[in-house]
């Protein structure tokens, strides 16, 4: 447990210190949600007794669907556990769908059908603080993220930043923070 909050302070610092260096006015929520966002994985581990197996089968896959290792092996996956904590806790709608969201980041820039640029940034700003705290190898000992491979290019073209400019945000993020940071 002291691992698993330490990776979600980790992630909600870099979240809101993207927000401050990319000028985007979603800081507090953006921490929020790096808090927040994976609020399941304490609630299943406690449950299931082999949780921490089948996460590392889940961060391990190579098609970055994570929430499919869950599913299967317990008909729940964390962000949906999460999605409920959240509600019932009565943090901001925006901040639960990004909790029931967390893992679908490709098909909510996708969809056309959803308005809420507010939910896409801050699903946006959240991999990338997952990305640059190495949150695979934190929580399941995974060191190929094969998640933000699979959807860094849509978020970097939804924040409008290059690869290169990726960079140096983590850079100026690093400098400002640089603990947080592997």
């Amino acid at each position: 447990m002291n691992m698993f909050w330490h990776a979600s302070s980790s992630v909600a610092n870099v979240a809101s210190t993207i927000c401050r260096q990319l000028n985007l006015a979603v800081a507090d929520e953006a921490y929020s949600l790096g808090l927040f966002h994976n609020c399941g994985i304490p609630i299943l581990a406690s449950k299931f007794e082999n949780y921490q197996q089948i996460m590392e089968l889940s961060y391990d896959r190579e098609d970055g669907q994570i929430t499919k290792e869950e599913f299967k092996s317990f008909g729940v996956h964390h962000a949906a556990a999460g999605y409920r904590v959240a509600r019932v806790w009565n943090l901001p709608k925006v901040i639960c769908l990004a909790v029931k969201n967390h893992h679908s980041v490709g098909r909510v820039l996708d969809d056309q059908s959803i308005e809420s640029p507010t939910l896409k940034t801050l699903l946006c700003v959240l991999k990338m603080a997952e990305n640059m705290v190495n949150l695979p190898e934190k929580l399941a000992q995974c060191d190929i993220d094969y998640e933000w491979q699979s959807v860094g290019p849509k978020v970097l073209e939804f924040i409008g930043i290059s690869e290169y400019d990726y960079e140096d945000l983590r850079d100026a993020v690093r400098i400002t923070i640089g603990e947080e940071l592997s």
